[in-house]
């Protein structure tokens, strides 16, 4: 009796406790369908409030369109559907450089065939999505300005005409020129594929400022890309060497104490750790950009404002001469206007500029 008393007691107890966990799955599934329910309505408001916003946008710009133009044009009040008028496009990823300022960038891609940058793709991005593009020797980058001072200007103030570099400040309209200063600041850039591994590409030939967002990446495919017959302005195909063209420099010279402390400058910001494993292809890079005047038309203006207000302190040192450090050469270096070059973040290059012709004097750590 009291072993069967028992054997009741157990199943009582089984039994009570299968109720009990089939009365906590119902609770649990009924919580999860909650929860889905929820999750799936905030995503619908969420898609609705967007869809709200940007109908909201296109009914202001229509109704500043039609305020614009007037009443009583004869139409027949009817409206085509409105598309969107803006669009949101997060970066895919952001490009580590060797240009710490807009100052010293390449205008345009492969003048700087040194110029190394590495692109870093976020996280959550599919890790096979650059899959394939090593096998292509050139891609295509797509980039914000993110430098630009007026990034969020109102297009109804913007210049429609930008000072041209190689025009010596001739104005050409905006989107019939490479400016940075666009309505939408966004870029356009070729580069060479040198390695791809994981979600980095290194890349050279670069005119990318450090720290760009990236929008996107694409191959690039000569037989559709390269137009043979395509024509550009005069001004455009010019010689870049001839002594005429407004951007040549004939001679980029570094003497034995900026060279040294131009070494000593790379190995305090990483040596081999950084984008120029090698500090010979470092100076490479120096010379090369060095070898199209990087400065703006309004330090190249003030230079010629006061060539030809007949300075004494400009046109007078010959480059090249004296040992750096000298008290003659010091004197020279006082009187000649200097600019400066920074790279790989921290490293700030001193040079003279005078008669197309550019000597570098000083490296320093910023």
């Amino acid at each position: 009796l009291g072993a069967g008393l028992a054997a009741y007691c157990c199943a009582g107890r089984e039994r009570a406790a299968r109720a009990a966990l089939d009365a906590s799955r119902r609770e649990c599934a009924k919580w999860r369908a909650e929860k889905k329910a929820e999750r799936s309505g905030r995503i619908e408001a969420e898609k609705e409030l967007k869809s709200l916003r940007l109908r909201a946008q296109a009914s202001e710009a229509l109704l500043s369109k039609d305020d614009a133009a007037g009443a009583g044009d004869g139409g027949d009040g009817e409206q085509d559907q409105a598309l969107p008028q803006a669009y949101t496009l997060s970066p895919i990823g952001f490009i580590r450089t060797c240009f710490s300022r807009r100052s010293g960038t390449p205008r345009q891609p492969h003048l700087v065939p040194a110029a190394r940058g590495v692109v870093t793709l976020k996280r959550e991005l599919p890790k096979d999505i650059l899959s394939g593009l090593g096998d292509y020797s050139h891609c295509w980058v797509i980039y914000v300005f993110h430098q630009n001072t007026n990034l969020h200007q109102d297009w109804s103030k913007m210049k429609g005409k930008v000072n041209v570099p190689r025009l010596n400040g001739g104005r050409v309209g905006a989107l019939a020129t490479r400016t940075p200063h666009r309505p939408n600041a966004i870029g356009l850039s070729t580069a060479k594929v040198e390695s791809v591994t994981d979600k980095t590409v290194l890349l050279s030939g670069v005119d990318l400022v450090d720290g760009s967002p990236i929008l996107d990446i694409k191959p690039y495919v000569p037989f559709c890309d390269a137009i043979g017959d395509a024509s550009q302005p005069e001004w455009v195909t010019r010689d870049r060497e001839v002594e005429e063209e407004p951007l040549h420099v004939s001679r980029v010279s570094i003497s034995q104490e900026p060279w040294n402390r131009l070494r000593e400058c790379w190995q305090r910001v990483g040596g081999e750790a950084s984008l120029y494993e090698d500090f010979g292809t470092l100076v490479d890079l120096v010379r090369q950009v060095l070898s199209r005047d990087i400065r703006s038309l309004h330090q190249r203006g003030a230079l010629a404002l006061t060539a030809k207000t007949g300075s004494a302190n400009h046109g007078k040192r010959p480059l090249g001469t004296g040992v750096e450090g000298s008290a003659a050469n010091a004197a020279a270096t006082a009187a000649a206007t200097v600019y400066h070059l920074h790279l790989l973040g921290r490293i700030d290059i001193s040079y003279v500029h005078e008669r197309k012709e550019i000597e570098v004097i000083d490296a320093t750590i910023v």
